[in-house]
């Protein structure tokens, strides 16, 4: 049997962003997130929702994360796509 755990946000205040504009593709990208922990190695917790868009990212650090509702298409630039 799988254990489960939940983020409880509340309390939590939402922080609000987008994509540097340099970086956006089509859409009006907006994110809210709700961070819950972060430790010194980089690992961080939360919620993260973003509104429809099409941006590039730039990341230094690996990233997991379980998409809860809509979609989400991932390319690696030049190489293959994931859904």
């Amino acid at each position: 049997m799988a254990n489960f755990i939940t983020f409880d946000i509340d309390g939590v205040e939402a922080e609000f962003g987008a994509p540097q504009p340099d970086r956006i593709i089509s859409g009006d990208p907006q994110f809210r997130s709700w961070n819950l922990e972060e430790a010194e190695s980089g690992l961080y917790s939360g919620i993260w929702e973003a509104t429809p868009g099409k941006w590039r990212i730039v990341y230094e650090e690996w990233e997991y994360f379980s998409l809860l509702s809509g979609h989400s298409i991932v390319t690696e630039e030049a190489v293959c796509r994931f859904i």
